[in-house]
Parts: structure tokens; sequence; C-alpha cells
């Protein structure tokens, strides 16, 4: 947040909360202690804020910034950004991408559609595969995966039409259905 945001910040304050005394100094103590905070998140910090209580102090805009923050991290889906060999690299483009995710700014696929076309099998793979099959012949083949009869958001999986979620105890990460494109159906079914 810049200087003069905080002075509109300040302002809105005032006028949400009429009775709070806010002098020509408030806006410069209020930068040096939230100015590291974006103006959109605390501006909805204070309107949050304002519902419930008469006076704001910028403890509480900073307290609720980080809930706004946290519940956009908790609601997004979690889609990582695509492999590098450069683990420094990657580590600060994941920083990145949380970052972005916690400002509410949508962040694309890992893999865009059409980034990395999937080549056929190696004639190598192929004889390794023969080679390790299952003795069992009468082993049915697997059906082929059935495909959603809604067209494709772009923002999941497009075969199983699943995104990455991180789990509820925060441990781990877990596919659910996209909540776009929906789950798997059946071509029959439609």
């Amino acid at each position: 947040m810049t200087r003069e945001q905080a002075v509109v910040l300040c302002r809105y304050v005032r006028a949400c909360c009429p009775q709070q005394k806010i002098d020509d100094y408030t806006p410069n103590a209020w930068h040096d202690l939230i100015g590291d905070l974006d103006f959109d998140d605390c501006h909805e910090a204070v309107k949050t804020i304002a519902r419930r209580q008469p006076f704001i102090a910028p403890a509480e805009i900073r307290a609720e910034v980080r809930r706004i923050r946290d519940d956009r991290l908790r609601d997004a889906d979690r889609v990582l950004p695509a492999a590098d060999p450069d683990a420094r690299d990657y580590s600060r483009r994941f920083q990145e991408h949380l970052k972005a995710l916690a400002d509410g700014k949508r962040v694309g696929l890992a893999l865009m559609p059409g980034a990395h076309p999937v080549a056929s099998p190696t004639a190598d793979y192929v004889a390794a595969r023969a080679e390790h099959a299952p003795a069992d012949s009468t082993a049915q083949p697997e059906a082929p995966p059935s495909v959603s009869t809604t067209p494709w958001c772009g923002q999941c999986h497009d075969e199983t039409r699943t995104r990455t979620q991180v789990t509820a105890d925060g441990a781990g990460l877990q596919r659910v259905a996209c909540p776009v494109c929906g789950p798997q159906t059946s071509r029959s079914a439609s």
C-alpha cells in the first residue's frame, strides 16, 4: 500500500466509524503499521470489521487481511507450477504462485493444454510392457476412460475432470471433481 492509499484508507475508516479519532498523522502511522499489506485487502478488511464494531485498529485490519488471504488459499484449487530442474527456481515460482492465489488472482494450470503433446510409446517401452504383462490372457482390457458431456473448462485434468486440492487437515493433496466441468460421466449417459 502506498502512502496515498493509506490516506484513502483512513478516510474510509473515518466514514465508516465517524466516532473514531483520526487526525493528520493517522495515515502516516497506519502506513508504518500496515503499509506492507495490499490496499484492496485492507479495504475489504475494514468493511468486514466496521460491520461488527464501532472502532478499527491497524492490528485488527492486519488480522482480518490474514484471514481473508488464508480463506483464499484454502478455497483455491491448488494447481502447482510446472516442475523445473532448478529447485531454487521452483521454490521461488511456488512462493509466487501461493502469493497470487492469496491475492485472489486466478492461476493457470501447471501444464497448459497442448503445451506438451503426448507422444506414442517407444518400441522399447512397448516391448518391456509386453514382457512384463500378466500371464493371465483372459484378463479383460480396461475400458476407455469415460468423458464428461460438459465441455472441458481448461482448468482441470482433461481426462478425469478433477482438480487437486489440499486435504482438510492441510497435510496433503487430494483429487476432487471439477466444480466447473463436473465429475466423469459416460457418453452413453447423455
